[in-house]
C-alpha cells in the first residue's frame, strides 16, 4: 500500500514517527489514560487508511477467508462478534488523529464554527466538508519515555500545521482545549482526539488571509451554518462530531445545532 500511495503522490508528507494507542483505561473511573507506543505513518497507510482495499490474496482465520484488512483484524480480535476490537486486541496501527475545531466571531459579533472542503486526492473523506484543521499526530524522535499530556504532545505538530493550513499565527488563538476522544469507525477504530481553539480574529479576516487550497484542502474556509441541507451527506464525521459536541454545549448558530 505504501508503494501504491507513493506512485499516486499521496505520501507527500513522507514517513514520520507517529504515536499509536496501544491501550486505554479510565484512571479512577473518570480520568482517561492512554498507553502510547511508537509507530510510523507508513504503518497507518498499510492498515487504518486502506482497510477495505482488496488483499492480494485472502487471509484465512479459522474457517473464514478474510479479503480485506478490516475483515482480518475483526476476525482475529473478536471473531463473528459485532464488537469493535479493543486497542489491545487490534493489530492495526491505530496512530493518533487530531481534529481541531475552530470557533471565532463574525464582524457582526455572531459566533462562528468553521469548515473547509478536503481535496479529492486524500485517502479518507476525499472531497468532503471537514474541520479546517486536522492531522495525523507525529512526535519528536527524542521524546523520552514516561507520562506526557496529550496537549503537550500535539504542540510539536501544531505550529507547522497551523502555518500550512490555517494561515495564522498560534498567538492569534487560545490554547487547545480538549473536547472529546472518539474512535473512527470508518478507519477501523482509529483513535481521534478532538480539541477546540478560539480566536478574536473575525471570520472575514481569516477567510481573507487563508489561501484557496493546500495539499489537503481545496476550498477557502467557510461558516458551518452555510452548509445546505442537501449536502449533509458530504460532511466528514470529524466535522459532524465537532458540531454535535458544540450543540450539546448549547453554543453555536441554530444551523449548526
Amino acid at each position: 500500500m505504501n508503494e501504491r500511495f507513493t506512485k499516486e503522490g499521496l505520501l507527500f508528507k513522507g514517513d514520520s514517527l507517529c504515536p499509536c494507542v496501544a491501550a486505554f483505561v479510565l484512571d479512577g473511573g473518570t480520568n482517561p489514560s492512554f498507553r502510547i507506543e511508537r509507530a510510523w505513518y507508513a504503518d497507518q497507510v498499510g492498515t487504518n487508511l486502506t482497510l477495505d482495499y482488496p488483499l492480494p490474496q485472502p487471509l484465512r482465520i479459522g474457517e473464514r477467508d478474510c479479503r480485506s484488512v478490516r475483515e482480518w483484524d475483526r476476525q482475529q480480535a473478536v471473531g463473528d462478534a459485532l464488537d469493535m476490537p479493543s486497542f489491545t486486541a487490534s493489530r492495526l496501527a491505530n496512530t493518533i488523529g487530531v481534529s481541531i475545531g475552530i470557533t471565532c466571531r463574525t464582524r457582526d459579533g455572531g459566533l462562528a464554527l468553521l469548515r473547509r472542503q478536503r481535496a479529492k486526492n486524500v485517502a479518507v473523506y476525499a472531497g468532503m466538508w471537514a474541520s479546517p484543521f486536522a492531522f495525523a499526530l507525529s512526535i519528536p524522535k527524542d521524546l523520552p519515555d514516561g507520562r506526557h499530556r496529550l496537549r503537550d504532545l500535539i504542540g510539536f505538530d501544531l505550529g507547522v500545521e497551523f502555518a500550512d493550513e490555517v494561515g495564522l499565527e498560534l498567538s492569534d488563538f487560545s490554547p487547545p482545549r480538549p473536547v472529546a476522544f472518539c474512535r473512527d469507525v470508518v478507519r477501523g477504530g482509529k483513535p481521534q482526539f478532538f480539541f477546540e481553539m478560539s480566536t478574536d480574529v473575525a471570520f472575514e479576516s481569516i477567510a481573507e488571509r487563508l489561501g484557496s487550497k493546500s495539499a489537503e484542502y481545496k476550498s477557502r474556509v467557510e461558516l458551518v451554518d452555510a452548509l445546505p441541507d442537501t449536502a449533509a451527506i458530504n460532511v466528514a464525521p470529524e466535522l459532524a462530531c465537532f458540531v454535535a459536541l458544540k450543540a450539546l454545549e448549547g453554543v453555536g448558530h441554530s444551523g449548526a445545532a
